[in-house]
């Protein structure tokens, strides 16, 4: 946003100013608007993966005419990287208990059992990478990652658990690899109180309402609708498609 409002739009002006060229900057740009569109709910890229495919050296370039944008980018260490995405497996491996029914023993998500394994054979094996505090009187679940051991511990943990899973796909070993995944997979007593704490605290599902266009004369009208399922229903039946 910061390299936008800088060079007011002009980006081509701002590859010529930078030395950076049309073609990197259209790779840049296409990571910037996948990245909006995904944390927009507008567009989600599902298993693909996308990094900005341009050198530091061209990113540094772009970020120059901006002191703002250049004091962020040196702020983006790899290591903060790092432990930013293995404090996201610890959270998305406790939320993963959200789809957990202690009922039926049944999840109700392929991903979040995934997720819940994967954190649960880091809690194992990473050596004290993470800690989880329950807080019985705050009703609040807190994990923490050491970050010290992120690429001693964790790296090499998470690779053994891959390894151990490309080898049982790759030799068709079904009942080992059931039996590995399942036991990284059972919700133990610990786990369940976790669980408490979670559906205590889950988010209500998302209503996305569509606004509706219509023409009065020469003019477009904007009709917006409360985000409720009332609203969701509403706008569908105004615009009147048979």
């Amino acid at each position: 946003m910061d390299l936008y409002n800088t060079c007011e739009g002009n980006w081509e002006q701002l590859a010529t100013k930078t030395g950076v060229g049309i073609l990197l900057l259209d790779k840049f740009l296409d990571y910037a608007a996948r990245f909006l569109s995904n944390i927009g709910n507008y567009f989600g890229s599902g298993d693909q993966k996308f990094t900005p495919d341009i050198s530091g050296e061209a990113l540094n370039s772009l970020a120059s005419v901006s002191s703002s944008s250049s004091k962020i980018l040196e702020q983006i260490k790899p290591d903060d990287i790092a432990y930013n995405m293995y404090l996201q497996l610890g959270v998305d491996g406790l939320r993963g208990l959200e789809n957990y029914d202690p009922t039926t023993k049944i999840w109700g998500q392929a991903h979040s059992r995934a997720h819940y394994a994967i954190f649960q054979h880091l809690l194992r094996d990473s050596g004290g990478l993470y800690t989880v505090t329950k807080d019985v009187e705050m009703n609040s679940l807190t994990v923490k990652v050491d970050q010290s051991r992120v690429i001693s511990r964790g790296k090499s943990s998470l690779g053994r658990m891959l390894l151990k899973l490309f080898i049982y796909r790759c030799t068709a070993d079904v009942s080992n690899c059931r039996r590995f995944y399942e036991n990284l997979s059972i919700v133990d007593g610990e786990a369940l109180k976790w669980r408490d704490i979670l559906v205590s605290k889950k988010d209500p599902p998302l209503v996305f309402s569509q606004a509706n266009t219509y023409l009065v004369g020469d003019d477009v009208k904007i009709k917006e609708y409360e985000p409720t399922a009332q609203g969701v229903v509403q706008s569908w039946a105004e615009r009147s498609i048979e």
